[in-house]
């Protein structure tokens, strides 16, 4: 927001209920870290449900397209 973005802060379970599409955004910032708790692996989590949810999978693969 400090850089003049318009900041939407989207959880991975919105991905694909709530959000069906990345169309509207001109940008993605993944922050690391907490996604899946404080262990070391964590984002391999976050990444598994991307690779191995088909629905998500698309969502991410037509935006990064």
């Amino acid at each position: 927001m400090a850089a003049g973005f318009e900041v939407h802060d989207v959880h991975m379970s919105q991905i694909a209920t709530k959000i069906k599409n990345f169309d509207e955004y001109s940008g993605l910032v993944i922050p690391g870290g907490f996604s899946y708790g404080d262990v070391l692996g964590a984002g391999s989590g976050m990444s598994n449900t991307i690779l191995f949810n088909q629905e998500i999978n698309s969502i991410f693969s037509e935006f990064l397209n």
